[in-house]
């Protein structure tokens, strides 16, 4: 058996939607950062800056909720130069 990677992996109950969402991290906000994917305990996003393990930020997207989550990053991974795929647990 072939074992699929975890980047490849389909995690059932997870929506797929490239909505754009602000960042803030108490000190910086990016307004530059895009859904990829979400469920009921997180979210992963697309951002030019990276976000360190454990930090805890508020996302801001309008066109999915009516108010500020707030979530602690659990992984940052860098795709290229300004570009990491980000999760993100809801807290």
């Amino acid at each position: 058996m072939t074992k699929v990677p975890k980047d490849r992996r389909v995690n059932k109950g997870r929506l797929t939607m490239s909505m754009p969402c602000i960042v803030s991290t108490g000190s910086e906000t990016s307004d530059e950062s895009r859904t990829i994917d979400f469920g009921k305990g997180g979210i992963c996003i697309y951002s030019n800056k990276s976000l360190e393990v454990g930090h805890v930020i508020e996302l801001q997207c309008k066109d999915i909720w009516d108010g500020p989550k707030t979530g602690i990053v659990i992984w940052c991974k860098k795709i290229q130069i300004n570009l990491y795929r980000i999760g993100i647990v809801f807290s």
